[in-house]
């Protein structure tokens, strides 16, 4: 079945498959046009219909769309040039590795509210903030490595507040990190032994 897609100013001919399904539709467009399946929105007679996403069925397109032989479709929808697909991977890795830590240090302010209460007198207090100290450590040795990849990433200026939203977020949990150091430091300097501090006598 030959159709005819507008895009845009363009307008381009398609093969649809009058067995196949809308998702094997929307390829084709995104071959066709460059806007990626999921931004892709298609309007035909006053309908509009969006791909399916992961995990939905894919229905039969002239079941969804009741194309003809000829009809026009619209599509909407952004392209995504590849330097700024490129930072999007960048901020939701970072955004997520962000989010890992977090629940690293609230793993790390458990135990040392423990240490704090007591709970770790028979370890002594040195030995039991050892390992929050490393792990402490990882978290600020990380969160500074996303703070450099995404201050080398590419990025156009509409693009800037999505990319100063994933900064602000990784601070806040660097700030919440040195926090817990603060926190552990204490500790360490009101359970040091006192110094021993020799006085001569003449």
């Amino acid at each position: 079945m030959n159709v005819t897609v507008k895009y845009g100013k363009d307008t381009h001919g398609l093969v649809v498959d009058e067995a196949g399904t809308l998702g094997q539709l929307c390829n084709q467009l995104e071959a066709v046009t460059g806007v990626p399946r999921h931004l892709q929105k298609l309007v035909f007679k006053g309908k509009s219909v969006h791909p399916p996403s992961g995990g939905e069925s894919d229905p039969p397109v002239l079941k969804v769309l009741k194309l003809r032989e000829g009809c026009k479709l619209m599509l909407l929808g952004r392209k995504m040039d590849p330097a700024r697909e490129e930072l999007m991977v960048v901020l939701v890795k970072e955004d997520t590795a962000a989010d890992a830590i977090a629940v690293e240090l609230s793993g790390v302010e458990v135990q040392l509210n423990r240490v704090t209460q007591g709970f770790a007198d028979h370890l002594g207090v040195d030995t039991a903030c050892a390992p929050l100290q490393k792990k402490v450590a990882w978290c600020v040795d990380e969160l500074e490595k996303g703070l450099e990849r995404l201050d080398a990433a590419h990025c156009q200026a509409s693009d800037r507040e999505l990319r100063k939203a994933s900064i602000l977020k990784i601070q806040q949990v660097l700030t919440r990190a040195d926090g817990v150091t603060d926190t552990i430091d204490k500790l360490l300097l009101k359970n040091a032994p006192a110094a021993e501090v020799a006085i001569d006598v003449d």
